[in-house]
């Protein structure tokens, strides 16, 4: 995986936002790539809720890598929050998830 510090964006003064604050401030949710997400997600340095919130744009991703990290972190991220979502995408079919992940 890449390092971190590249998944951030600069805003002024020296607060960074990580790639997930980044897609909640613009709704766009074609924004991310898939390898941005999956680096947020596996992150466990990440608050939760950006975790969260990866787990559930990732689950609209068709791509093999996208499902591995689904799995990953439904076997073993610390946060029940987290895994109980990756658990909801990896058993949902993408009809069912497109309200939850664009909600705008």
């Amino acid at each position: 995986m890449r390092e971190m510090a590249s998944k951030n964006v600069r805003r002024r003064g020296s607060h960074t936002m990580t790639t997930v604050e980044r897609w909640m401030a613009t709704g766009e949710c074609g924004s991310l790539t898939a390898d941005e997400l999956i680096a947020v997600l596996l992150d466990l340095r990440q608050h939760w809720i950006y975790r969260a919130w990866s787990v559930m744009l990732l689950a609209s991703r068709n791509e093999k890598a996208a499902t591995e990290a689904l799995y990953q972190a439904a076997q073993g991220d610390p946060v029940y929050w987290v895994r109980r979502d990756a658990l909801r995408s990896l058993r949902l079919g993408i009809g069912d998830l497109e309200y939850e992940i664009c909600p705008a």
